[in-house]
């Protein structure tokens, strides 16, 4: 217990256990405060404490998410919650059963940790995407990638235009050395 308890309390994920009735929590590490902004007592006073953070537009699928949890099926899901300061953070959510030697469902634990930073860089992302691809389609000169085999990754459309292609996909993984 003394090295379970090392561990759940120096982890910045949010480590959780419920009974398989899902009507108390039974442990909630200290993480749960510093990405939730409230205190674990909340959630051993209230299981479902937790929830009031969802943000709304995800309330509902994180309910959904939760029921199935608690019916045993070992899940993963992605919400929104937002802090008593009224910062937005995500959380991936991971929970799966704990079974007895009889295969009975005899609590539920999880880990939830705050994924903001990667959802963040992942907008950053599609967003240069985007930028980048709206460049591409919208110039004249020919673009095209190629990889270290010489067969053609992207073009934009005045490279198809150019070699006389419709689309795309006729043109993706083809050799351009031969075209």
């Amino acid at each position: 217990e003394e090295k379970f308890r090392q561990l759940a309390e120096n982890v910045r994920e949010v480590f959780w256990m419920m009974p398989r009735e899902a009507d108390r929590v039974l442990y909630a590490s200290p993480a749960y405060e510093q990405v939730w902004g409230r205190s674990v007592e909340s959630l051993y006073q209230n299981a479902m404490a937790w929830t009031e953070a969802i943000h709304p537009d995800d309330l509902e699928r994180a309910h959904a998410v939760f029921k199935r949890q608690i019916q045993g099926e070992a899940i993963e899901s992605e919400y929104r919650i937002r802090t008593p300061e009224g910062n937005e953070k995500w959380i991936r959510d991971r929970a799966f059963p704990v079974r007895d030697h009889a295969g009975q469902i005899i609590r539920i634990v999880g880990l939830a940790e705050d994924i903001t930073g990667r959802k963040q860089a992942e907008d950053e992302i599609r967003e240069t995407s985007e930028r980048l691809r709206l460049l591409l389609d919208s110039i004249p000169e020919a673009v095209y990638g190629i990889d270290m085999h010489g067969s053609c990754t992207f073009c934009n459309p005045s490279c198809l235009r150019l070699l006389g292609y419709d689309r795309d996909t006729d043109l993706h993984g083809r050799d351009m050395h031969a075209v």
